[in-house]
């Protein structure tokens, strides 16, 4: 099993007066994603050179499916400064019969293949430029990710025939935010990315998260969004060489209250 752990120095240095308001956004939605990309175990002897020629597809694994999970935000906004904190959960699991190997369990092998990815994400942004209609932003994003992926051969002694890639990284990244206003009508994007050596592995980690809003009423709005998590790992897991290139897809649909 892997675990990650990569810290990078955070700071902002914040200017403020005691009159700016201080403003709280809660949001919930729902969410319809799915996980693409592919992933490859090796022995634990190997070297890991094979792996390109082992990597299995999420549509091979079944691991691909759509499903509907919660989303969940919340913002703390005072003056030129943003916190915003979310969280989304994904999993998937089917029987497939294998068509490479995955560690030590054989090809033509039937297993019960699972997915299960977690995401925290904390963005700090200070605007600026902010002309009412333009708001543009530097930020530090901080992505937790816990990602699994496991396979179980069918019938046989779970002790030796249970592989699996599981992550926990911890991915602080260079960010930026941008937003459009038109009155009752608006839309954000934010973008971060990092490529890191992760101790025990290393690897290429991309956030984006984008939704257009529109306010029927005073304090709420409702919004339309998507998300998108790329993960890119490549390193050992239970000193097994293992490459996981996954990429996570999510549309919502939901709605926000500001305090």
């Amino acid at each position: 099993m892997m675990r990650v752990r990569y810290w990078l120095p955070l700071a902002f240095t914040l200017v403020g007066t005691s009159c700016e308001t201080t403003t709280v956004e809660v949001a919930a939605a729902a969410m319809i994603s799915h996980v693409d990309g592919d992933v490859g175990l090796d022995l634990p002897s190997a070297s890991g050179a094979s792996l390109g020629n082992l990597k299995l597809g999420a549509s091979e694994l079944g691991i691909d499916d759509t499903e509907l999970r919660p989303y969940l935000r919340g913002d703390i906004r005072t003056g030129s400064f943003n916190v915003g904190v979310s969280a989304l959960y994904h999993d998937d699991d089917s029987t497939t019969t294998l068509t490479r190997p995955f560690g030590q369990i054989a090809a033509g092998r039937s297993v019960n293949a699972e997915l299960q990815l977690i995401n925290v994400k904390t963005i700090a942004s200070y605007d600026i430029i902010d002309t009412g209609f333009l708001r543009l932003a530097p930020a530090i994003l901080f992505d937790v990710i816990s990602l699994d992926v496991e396979a179980r051969d069918i019938g046989a002694s779970p002790a030796v025939f249970l592989e699996e890639v599981t992550n926990l990284l911890y991915a602080p990244m260079p960010a930026a935010v941008a937003e459009v206003n038109f009155g009752k009508f608006g839309a954000e994007v934010e973008f971060g990315g990092i490529n890191a050596d992760f101790g025990d592995g290393s690897g290429t980690i991309v956030d984006l998260a984008a939704k257009v809003r529109a306010t029927p009423f005073e304090r709420f709005d409702a919004w339309l969004g998507f998300r998108y998590i790329k993960t890119d790992v490549l390193g050992r897991a239970d000193g097994s060489p293992f490459d996981a290139d996954l990429d996570f897809f999510g549309y919502f649909l939901g709605g926000s209250y500001t305090f």
